[in-house]
C-alpha cells in the first residue's frame, strides 16, 4: 500500500454540530423517514412503561423467572384470549415462558413466531429448535438469510495501516475536536462474536417483542433467555397497552411472516401516538434506518443530559453527535459492556479522547441495555444496538418516548448503574476483562463471557493470568500536524452551509446551496439541505442517476 503525506487543514467555512470527518465512499443515503410522513395523531387510549432490570451480584445464571421483566412476559401472556404474535431473536431455557405459550395455545390461543437463523440454518441460542418444535406455528429468516450471502461477496480493503495484533475489517476516522483531531483506527478482533453481533451472518432477526390481542406490546432488549428474561443481565423494556400501537407492530410482524425479513421488507407509515401524557413512535429497521432518524436527531436536540447505557457502540454518526453535545455543553455520560468493549470498532475510546466520561462495566451479567434518556423528557428503548448492522441490515425495533416520567425513571436507573462501576473504568485504556477478575462475578457464572471457548476458573484471566485488552490506535493531533496516511483517504468534513447561492466562496457547480469551494468529498447526509441542483461538474457525485437533482434518494 503506497502512502501519502497529507496535512490535516484548518476548515474555514460551517460546519454541523456532528463535527466528523469520516472515510466512507459517496453515496447517497436514504432520506430520513425513507419518504413516510410522521403524523401526529389524536389522543389515544393507551399507557406505556418502563421495567428495568439491572445486572445482580450472583455468582451463577439462574433460570429463574421472578424479576420484573420476566414476570410482566408471564403476566401478558398469561392474559392472552385471541392472538399471540413473537419475533425473538432465540431462545435458550426459560421453561417458564413456553410453558406460558403453550398454555396460551391450550386455551385456544392462536400462536404466530418468528425467529433468526444463520446462513447454515442455525440460531444461536441452544433452546430455539426446541421451541420451534413445540410451539409449531414459528418461521424464520434463514431463506432471506440464504439469498443475502450468496448475493455477494463481501470484500474489505485496507483504509489505513492496521493496527497490531487486529486481523479483519479495518476503518479509519478522524473527528474533529475544534482544536485538535482524534485520529482513530479500529480493526475488528479476529473471531469475535456474541449474541448480539457475532456468527455466519451479520444479517440478524434480532427483535425481542410480543403482541397480545392486538392491544398488548412487550418489546425491549430483553433476549428470551437465562441472562435475558432470567435477569442475568441489564435489561430495559416497554410494556404498551394501545391497539394502535399493537396494530403497527402487527404490520412489521406481518412482513416477516409473510417471508420479508431485512432489506425486503417495505416501510410503514409512522405514527405518532399520544398514550395518555406520554407520546410514542416506533421505528423499525432497516427500512428506518432508526440510527440515524431516532439517535442521532435526538442527540443532536439535546440541550441538558445525555444518559445512555448501551451493549455495542460502533456507529460513527452517533459518536459524532455524542462528541458534539458534549462540546456545546451537554452533560453526557456513557456505560457499554466489557464484552462488547473488546470489538476493534467499539467507539467508547474515541469517546473518551473527546472528553466524554464512558464507563465499562464490571459486572458478571451483561450491560445489554439499548437506551438513552434525553434532557430528562426523552427515552429511546428497543432492540437496536447502536452499530450499522443494527440500523442498516438486522431486522430491530425502537420506541421513541416523549415522557419526563419515564425520562426520569430511566435516569435514576442509569444512576444506580454508573454508581455500581469503579471510576477506574472511565479512564482513558481502562478496560476490564469480561472474564478475569476486573469482573469477579464473571469467574463464576458459567459463562464464556470473552468466547474464547473457556470459561470461569478454565479460563487463566480468572487466576490472574492474560493480557489486557488493547484498542486500536488513537491519538489526539494538534491542528495543522502533518499525518501519514495512505493513498485513496480523503477527508470528508460534515457541512451545514447555507441555504443561498451566489455568494463568493460558493462552488458554483451547484445551485440553490452554498457548498465551500474546497478539494474534499462531502456525502449526501453531511448536507443539511434539500432542493438544490447539479448545473456543473457534480464533483462530489450527489447526482447518483444523473437527472440534475442532487441527494434526491436522500430527501426521499
Amino acid at each position: 500500500m503506497s502512502n501519502l503525506t497529507l496535512k490535516l487543514p484548518s476548515i474555514g467555512f460551517a460546519i454541523m454540530s456532528s463535527a466528523v470527518i469520516v472515510l466512507s465512499s459517496c453515496s447517497a443515503v436514504t432520506d430520513i423517514g425513507a419518504g413516510q410522513q410522521t403524523t401526529q395523531q389524536p389522543s389515544a387510549t393507551g399507557s406505556i412503561e418502563l421495567i428495568f432490570n439491572s445486572a445482580p451480584s450472583s455468582l451463577a445464571v439462574s433460570d429463574s423467572c421472578t424479576n420484573d421483566i420476566c414476570q410482566s412476559l408471564l403476566s401478558v401472556l398469561g392474559s392472552a384470549e385471541k392472538t399471540i404474535d413473537f419475533a425473538v431473536y432465540g431462545m435458550r431455557n426459560q421453561e417458564h415462558v413456553l410453558e406460558a405459550l403453550l398454555a396460551a395455545r391450550d386455551r385456544g390461543v392462536e400462536i404466530r413466531g418468528v425467529v433468526d437463523r444463520d446462513s447454515e440454518g442455525k440460531n444461536y441460542y441452544s433452546s430455539t429448535d426446541a421451541w420451534v418444535s413445540a410451539i409449531g406455528q414459528v418461521r424464520d429468516d434463514w431463506g432471506s438469510e440464504k439469498n443475502s450471502s450468496n448475493a455477494e461477496e463481501r470484500v474489505y480493503k485496507d483504509k489505513c495501516p492496521r493496527p497490531e495484533g487486529r486481523n479483519g475489517p479495518l476503518q479509519c476516522l478522524v473527528y474533529d475536536l475544534g482544536d485538535s483531531w482524534i485520529l482513530a483506527e479500529h480493526a475488528s478482533v479476529e473471531n469475535f462474536t456474541s449474541d448480539e453481533e457475532g456468527g455466519a451472518s451479520n444479517l440478524l432477526m434480532h427483535n425481542k417483542f410480543f403482541i397480545v390481542d392486538s392491544e398488548i406490546v412487550w418489546t425491549g432488549s430483553a433476549n428470551i433467555s437465562d441472562t435475558g428474561t432470567g435477569g442475568y443481565n441489564s435489561n430495559v423494556v416497554a410494556l404498551a397497552y394501545s391497539p394502535e400501537l399493537a396494530h403497527i407492530y402487527e404490520q412489521e410482524f406481518n412482513q416477516m411472516w409473510s417471508g420479508k425479513y431485512h432489506t425486503e421488507k417495505e416501510a410503514l407509515e409512522r405514527k405518532t401516538l399520544s398514550l395518555g401524557a406520554d407520546s410514542v413512535t416506533a421505528y423499525f429497521s432497516p427500512q428506518d434506518d432508526a440510527m440515524l432518524t431516532v439517535v442521532v436527531q435526538a442527540i443532536a436536540q439535546a440541550t441538558e443530559t445525555i444518559n445512555a447505557s448501551v451493549f455495542f457502540l460502533t456507529d460513527k454518526r452517533v459518536t459524532a453527535e455524542l462528541i458534539a453535545a458534549q462540546r456545546r455543553g451537554v452533560d453526557v455520560r456513557i456505560i457499554i459492556d466489557a464484552t462488547a468493549a473488546q470489538n476493534g470498532y467499539s467507539k467508547h475510546e474515541v469517546l473518551r479522547l473527546a472528553g466524554l466520561p464512558v464507563k465499562v462495566e464490571t459486572w458478571g451479567g451483561k450491560m445489554h441495555m439499548k437506551s438513552v434518556s434525553i434532557d430528562h423528557e426523552r427515552v429511546i428503548v428497543g432492540s437496536m444496538n447502536w452499530t450499522g448492522a443494527g440500523s442498516k441490515t438486522n431486522d430491530e425495533n425502537t420506541l421513541l418516548i416523549d415522557s419526563k416520567r419515564l425520562a426520569l425513571e430511566h435516569d435514576a436507573f442509569f444512576e444506580q448503574l454508573w454508581n455500581s462501576i469503579d471510576s477506574q473504568w472511565q479512564e482513558v485504556g481502562k478496560n476490564p476483562r469480561p472474564e478475569s477478575m476486573d469482573s469477579p462475578d464473571a469467574c463464576g457464572d458459567g459463562i464464556d463471557n470473552d468466547f474464547d471457548g473457556l470459561a470461569d476458573d478454565e479460563d487463566p484471566s480468572c487466576n490472574g493470568v492474560g493480557e489486557d485488552f488493547a484498542p486500536g490506535a488513537q491519538r489526539i493531533l494538534p491542528k495543522g500536524e502533518t499525518v501519514v496516511l495512505p493513498e485513496g483517504y480523503k477527508l470528508q468534513p460534515s457541512v451545514s452551509p447555507p441555504s443561498s447561492n451566489g455568494n463568493s466562496g460558493c462552488d458554483l457547480n451547484y445551485s440553490g446551496i452554498c457548498l465551500p469551494t474546497v478539494d474534499v468529498d462531502i456525502d449526501c447526509f453531511q448536507v443539511n439541505a434539500k432542493d438544490f441542483l447539479v448545473v456543473g461538474e457534480d464533483i462530489h457525485r450527489f447526482d447518483a442517476n444523473s437527472d440534475g437533482e442532487a441527494c434526491e434518494t436522500f430527501r426521499r
